[in-house]
């Protein structure tokens, strides 16, 4: 490949052996503006997580179990392909340098906390992990896309819930009980929830990218573009003074000069680099999880409102979605996965709320549902043929919230084994969603809840089972998660989270059931949780088996359908209501009663 030609190039000239390449950018983004894309750029690889380890004369590719197949398949004979891990990269080192080695590795793209975790089990292999001010392969990219600067525009308090300025007292009281004198704000995330603002830097999340630096006095330091503002300004608090990014070092020595120097930092969610700055500026630093994450994640009432409010218009559009593809199945046959993206994507362009998917559409036909991040590409994407499923996970941006929902469809008649799977898939689902827990229960527990339907019947899923949602922020949200490997934090009420077990077996199908959901207090029993379900979307009748489903998961379904239809139904055309009572079983109730 041309680009480890180059990139190979540019290490010889740096004295490099390694280069690791992460798929991050200065702000630690899960989701990339094309001009952070470097990792497709030098690999080929579509996924949302990797890790790439570009030697002299090999290379290799680290990614989690969402991504083996996909990274297989799209770069499987350039790179070796591995598992994730922090043994996994350093077996492979080890392997590479038994007698020791020089790796780069750009500083702006990894954690501070990661970088030193990395440093200290590099020197016990007798290798030296430098920290690079520039990446190597950035003057290799040639035709790199221009970074992004989409105008800063104020999120409406109807929806946020909150003002920037109570915002800004609630998380200045934390600072205050730390006894530091400022906290780093390193993620364009936190500004925009604690600013109330959205942008468009990248296309799947409203997010303006920015840092900040908030002090004890309440004042924050807001580094970003003042141009990239709309006029008045009269939106923000005026506590708040905007500086360009490149000020931002420049404050730091400042602030260390001062007698109150002692600056709240959280090594995993700070670049490597911006912590090595603040060090050098002078600072003292107390490192600590962050305390905006939590405060975000328990929503306000006007937050969870406007959740509700986007689940029912993103509902809207999803049965009209749905009931085109059950009364045109037979057309949809020998369509490509990009056409049916493409036709749910118009169905929600008809919300004039609508701003865009929250992530690229999956839609997986057949085997590609195996692969459980898959997305078709032009030329690529496979066309849907009879006795498939079809695998389709997709969200919507909308000023009120962000959704995400998967449902699985039959490409014709379901067969036995694929009703029995997606039952199955179903009932896990249905485990974790109907559960009740106490308060300070965290995601691993939860996690085992939904996996352990799975188990009984020696399957199981490679990826975790929720995540939490941001509010019109990005769709993948912390610090909460139900997984195997959950953070620390347990659910508290108000958060958002999806429920998404799921089943795939590679060359053959995928399934995955996903919800979102709100965690509530539970009325019934004081002092406990449960989950209250936001998406509104019928799950395939002709897929559930539902002598396979006990009273109690027959009794969910039901409620849960009973409520899709009467959120929905009377702001659907008559033909689609009518086919959603069909769906739902509530045609057959009305005629029972």
């Amino acid at each position: 490949m041309q680009q480890f030609k180059a990139v190979r190039q540019a290490l010889a000239a740096k004295q490099l052996d390694a280069l690791l390449l992460p798929r991050s950018d200065a702000y630690l983004n899960e989701d990339l503006a094309p001009a952070d894309e470097r990792l497709r750029w030098l690999t080929g690889f579509t996924g949302s997580q990797g890790l790439a380890v570009l030697t002299r004369h090999r290379a290799a590719l680290l990614v989690d179990g969402r991504y083996h197949e996909q990274a297989e398949q799209e770069c499987g004979g350039v790179l070796e392909v591995l598992g994730d891990g922090d043994d996994a990269l350093f077996a492979w080192l080890a392997s590479a340098f038994p007698h020791g080695g020089v790796i780069g590795c750009d500083a702006t793209l990894h954690s501070a906390a990661e970088l030193a975790r990395w440093q200290a089990r590099a020197r016990a292999l007798r290798l030296e992990l430098h920290a690079l001010a520039s990446n190597p392969l950035d003057a290799c990219w040639l035709q790199r896309p221009s970074a992004p600067a989409s105008p800063v525009v104020p999120q409406s308090l109807a929806w946020a819930g909150q003002g920037a300025a109570d915002k800004l007292a609630q998380l200045t009281g934390r600072l205050r009980a730390s006894g530091c004198c400022a906290l780093w704000l390193p993620a364009p995330d936190m500004l925009a929830w604690l600013l109330n603002v959205r942008g468009q830097d990248i296309a799947i999340a409203p997010l303006p990218f920015s840092s900040g630096l908030l002090h004890c006095d309440g004042t924050l330091d807001w580094f970003i573009d003042e141009q990239r503002l709309q006029l008045p300004w009269d939106w923000l608090p005026p506590s708040v003074a905007i500086h360009p990014p490149e000020a931002a070092q420049q404050l730091w020595r400042l602030l260390a000069a001062r007698e109150c120097r002692k600056i709240w930092v959280d090594p995993a969610l700070s670049t490597a680099a911006s912590v090595k700055q603040l060090r050098e500026a002078g600072c003292e630093l107390h490192e600590a999880a962050h305390p905006l994450p939590l405060l975000r994640a328990c929503k306000q009432p006007a937050e969870l409102a406007g959740c509700r409010e986007a689940h029912r218009l993103d509902g809207l559009a999803l049965c009209r979605f749905l009931y085109q593809f059950d009364q045109q199945r037979a057309s949809f046959l020998g369509q490509s996965e990009l056409f049916v993206a493409a036709e749910l994507e118009g169905h929600r362009q008809r919300s004039a709320d609508y701003r865009g998917a929250s992530f690229d559409t999956i839609a997986a036909t057949g085997a590609n549902g195996a692969m459980p991040h898959y997305l078709p590409k032009p030329g690529e994407a496979a066309r849907l043929s009879r006795g498939q499923l079809l695998l389709i996970d997709s969200g919507g941006q909308y000023p009120q919230g962000t959704t995400d929902v998967t449902r699985v469809l039959p490409c014709g008649t379901p067969t036995a084994r694929q009703r029995f799977l997606y039952t199955l898939v179903l009932r896990a689902h249905i485990a974790l969603a109907s559960s009740r827990f106490p308060r300070g229960t965290g995601g691993m527990t939860l996690d085992t809840i939904a996996r352990q339907v799975m188990w009984r019947e020696g399957l199981d899923y490679d990826h975790g089972t929720g995540h939490g949602v941001g509010s019109y922020l990005q769709v993948h949200e912390g610090p909460q998660r139900i997984a195997r490997h959950a953070s620390a934090t347990p659910l508290q009420p108000g958060m958002v989270t999806s429920i998404e077990p799921g089943v795939y077996l590679p060359g053959e199908l995928g399934i995955r059931i996903e919800n979102l959901y709100e965690v509530v207090a539970c009325a019934e029993r004081p002092g406990y949780l449960e989950f209250r379900v936001l998406t509104l979307a019928p799950l395939e009748p002709t897929l559930i088996d539902r002598k396979a489903l006990n009273a109690a998961e027959l009794a969910w379904l039901q409620a849960y359908h009973v409520q899709v239809y009467q959120r929905l139904a009377a702001d659907l055309e008559p033909e689609v209501a009518s086919w959603l009572a069909r769906q739902t079983g509530a045609a057959q109730s009305s005629a029972q009663r």
